[in-house]
C-alpha cells in the first residue's frame, strides 16, 4: 500500500505514515450479511404478531398491547432495512406488510 499523502510505500498494518506522519485509514468493507438481521428480525416479529392475533380468540387490552409491542418493532426495523437497502429486503418487505396489516386490523 501506499501512503494517500506522500505516495511513500507503507506497511499495511500501519496507523501512520512513516515518512510524512500522517495517520492512515483503511477501508474495511462491510459484510454482505451486516444488514440481514433487521430483515430477520422484522420478519420473525411480524409472523409471531401474526399468529398471536389469529390464535387469540377475543382480543381484549392485555392482547392488543402484547401485539402492538411486538409489530412495532416488526415495522421500525423493516422499513430501516428497506431505506438503508440492507440484505434481505423480501423479508424486510413482508415483515412491514404482515405488521402493517395487524395494526390496521387492531385500529
Amino acid at each position: 500500500m501506499e501512503c494517500p499523502y506522500c505516495k511513500t510505500s507503507i506497511p499495511t498494518d500501519a496507523s501512520r505514515c512513516p515518512n510524512c506522519g500522517m495517520k492512515i485509514v483503511w477501508n474495511v468493507p462491510a459484510s454482505p450479511n451486516s444488514g440481514l438481521w433487521m430483515s430477520v428480525t422484522s420478519m420473525v416479529l411480524s409472523i409471531f404478531t401474526l399468529l398471536c392475533f389469529l390464535g387469540a380468540d377475543s382480543v381484549d387490552e392485555d392482547i392488543h398491547g402484547g401485539i402492538i409491542l411486538f409489530a412495532t418493532p416488526a415495522l421500525i426495523l423493516g422499513i430501516m432495512a428497506i431505506i438503508q437497502k440492507k440484505a434481505g429486503q423480501g423479508m424486510a418487505i413482508a415483515g412491514v406488510v404482515i405488521a402493517g396489516v395487524i395494526v390496521v386490523l387492531l385500529l
